[in-house]
C-alpha cells in the first residue's frame, strides 16, 4: 500500500503557484497557465472551480476572465491543498469518524497510528504556498526566477 498525491492535487498546487509567481495580484488568463504549466484547459478549468469553492481563488468568466490568487501564498498552507482536493487524511480508513472494523475498540495499534496520521497533517500544515515558492527560488537556475516541478 502506498499513499499517493493526486494529479489533482498535484496540479491544483501548481496552479497556485503559478497564480502567485506569474499573476502578481492580478488576473491571470486559464490559457496562460495552461501554457505555462503544460496542463489543459479544460482541467485547469475543472480545479479551479474546487480551489474557488475552496476560497483559495477568485474566478472571473468571459473573455478578459482569469484566476487570482485570494489569500496571500504565506497564509495558503499545502493542508489546504491537500484537503480541498483529496478530502480529509487519512492514512486508514479505521481513523475516520465511522470505522470499518468491528475489532476498532480492541485495537491495539490505532492509537499509533492516528498519532502517524496528525504528524503528516501537521508536516503539510507548517508548510505554505510561499514556503515552495522560497524554496524554488533558492534552487532556481537562474537567480530570482523561481523553478519547480510537482
Amino acid at each position: 500500500m502506498s499513499i499517493k498525491i493526486s494529479a489533482k492535487t498535484r496540479y491544483g498546487l501548481r496552479i497556485l503557484l503559478d497564480l502567485a509567481i506569474h499573476g502578481n495580484g492580478t488576473q491571470r488568463a486559464v490559457k496562460d497557465i495552461a501554457q505555462s504549466q503544460q496542463i489543459s484547459e479544460k482541467f485547469i478549468s475543472l480545479l479551479a472551480v474546487k480551489l474557488h469553492r475552496g476560497g483559495l481563488i477568485k474566478t472571473v468568466r468571459g473573455m478578459r476572465g482569469g484566476l487570482t490568487l485570494v489569500k496571500q501564498p504565506s497564509n495558503i498552507r499545502l493542508l489546504d491543498v491537500v484537503e480541498l482536493m483529496e478530502g480529509p487524511l487519512n492514512i486508514l480508513d479505521c481513523l475516520t469518524a465511522s470505522p470499518q472494523c468491528d475489532r476498532v475498540a480492541q485495537c491495539t495499534v490505532r492509537q499509533i497510528w492516528d498519532g502517524i496520521n496528525q504528524k503528516f497533517i501537521d508536516a503539510l500544515a507548517e508548510v505554505s504556498l510561499q514556503d515552495v515558492i522560497d524554496a524554488s527560488t533558492n534552487d532556481a537556475a537562474i537567480p530570482g526566477q523561481p523553478e519547480y516541478c510537482i
